[in-house]
């Protein structure tokens, strides 16, 4: 029987001993089986210790290339001394007279799969329940680890299965578009030169927006927001670490309405705006925009917050402001290994669920040492694993933060990285007191 028996306190735990006993009939009577069933399962996922001990001689006789069958396995069993331990001889012809066809056995191996992991969730929850009794820990500690241990059974399930080439190609010519013979694009930002370069934002992407502070990378997320959930209706997802629900909600009105933030929050705006801002209330109020502003939010949570958004709302693309911000629940050697499993995540939330997943972060300190401050990629590498992660990485530049004679409405959005694509640079314009950026027009003369 499982080891932790104990830990069921005398109540049966989820199994189901047929399904085992399919599984590894099927092993033996079809040599295709054991490939397909170990890519599906691990010894310690069976329940009873007999059948974990004859799958993991499967698993060693697979390893050698070796055939199996009942002779092969029983002098297996026999030369690692667990014979008796797998129930012996005469258990093993049990089980392989047991079955009659190998034709279920996947759908078996997901049987015993969804067994194993609710025995998990037991004894996880068994672990917090034992550890709140002992008082040694604090709520929050405790929190801490539960969500740890269901992470890490959560993410144990999310290995796919390659697929084949035809399979994916099949995909690729559904996905084109009929009019073009071209692929259809990402959810466009709004701004002309970055779509023309990206051809917008796709979906397992993990889009990097990263500059120094005071440069306005959380407005210009704003405004990319903005426009997909306005222009492109597409349900978005705002997680914001550094700034409050209300303030975001401040920022998104101030940029859709054009007025000046400073007088909005002071007050003093002139009556006749008031029709003005009423009316963009209404329209960002029918836009599906959903703000999280959970502080220290851990790539765990985000999760599922972001699940439960797609699952309800079907979400077209997730902001994280700001990467730096996240925390991990489980301690890490240093900060920089732990930055690099945050963006790891991340990447892993896009390609799980399909979308765009756009992260701001914040770049070294030390380009402010150089003459030239303008961002380059160089900047990010003390952020761990981030150049790696990211599909694309913008770099968000406007040198009036460093020059005051120079013009304080434009900016320069550089594409430092596309995985999929050309780099290059271009200008757009800063209205400041708006929160706004904007396409680079001849009329704006800047």
């Amino acid at each position: 029987m499982n080891s932790n028996d104990s830990t069921f306190q005398d109540r049966l735990p989820p199994q189901d001993l047929d399904a085992e006993r399919s599984i590894l009939g099927a092993c033996l009577i079809d040599e295709e089986v054991p490939i397909t069933i170990i890519s599906l399962l691990k010894p310690e996922q069976f329940y009873k210790g007999a059948h974990k001990v004859i799958f993991e001689a499967i698993v060693t006789l697979c390893g050698q290339h070796e055939s199996i069958d009942i002779l092969t396995l029983r002098n297996a069993l026999t030369q690692k001394g667990t014979l008796e331990e797998a129930g012996g001889a005469s258990y093993l012809a049990e089980i392989q007279a047991s079955i009659a066809t190998a034709a279920h056995c996947e759908t078996h191996a997901k049987i015993v799969k969804e067994k194993y992991l609710l025995r998990q969730l037991i004894i996880t929850s068994n672990k917090t329940i034992n550890n709140i009794f002992k008082g040694s820990q604090s709520a929050q500690d405790i929190i801490d680890d539960t969500e740890s241990a269901i992470f890490e059974i959560a993410e144990a399930e999310l290995k796919k299965d390659a697929l084949p080439l035809r399979d994916i190609l099949k995909q690729t010519i559904h996905d084109l578009d009929d009019n073009n013979w071209k692929p259809r694009d990402g959810i466009r930002t709004g701004f002309r030169r970055l779509d023309s370069l990206t051809l917008g934002f796709h979906p397992g992407e993990l889009i990097i927006l990263a500059a120094r502070p005071s440069m306005g990378k959380t407005s210009l997320a704003l405004n990319i927001c903005k426009h997909m959930a306005i222009n492109e209706d597409a349900p978005v997802a705002f997680f914001s670490l550094e700034m409050a629900s209300d303030q975001i909600a401040k920022n998104l009105l101030c940029m859709h309405a054009k007025i000046d933030s400073g007088k909005f929050r002071a007050g003093t705006l002139p009556a006749e705006e008031r029709p003005n801002i009423l009316n963009c209330v209404d329209t960002l109020s029918e836009a599906s925009i959903f703000i999280d502003d959970t502080p220290g939010i851990s790539p765990f949570e985000l999760r599922l917050s972001a699940r439960r958004l797609k699952e309800r709302y079907g979400i077209k693309a997730i902001f994280v402001d700001y990467l730096q911000l996240m925390r991990m629940n489980e301690r890490t050697e240093s900060r920089q290994i732990e930055i690099s499993k945050i963006s790891g995540s991340l990447k892993a939330l896009a390609m799980e669920l399909k979308i765009p997943v756009i992260a701001m972060s914040q770049l070294s300190r030390k380009l402010e040492e150089r003459t030239d401050k303008r961002p380059m990629m160089s900047d990010l590498r003390e952020s761990g694993s981030i150049e790696q992660d990211a599909d694309v990485i913008l770099m968000l530049f406007r040198e009036w933060v460093y020059n005051k004679e120079k013009s304080e409405n434009v900016a320069e959005l550089i594409i430092v990285k596309q995985r999929n694509g050309a780099v290059g640079k271009f200008p757009l314009v800063f209205l400041g007191e708006q929160l706004r950026f904007e396409n680079l027009e001849m009329e704006h003369g800047f």
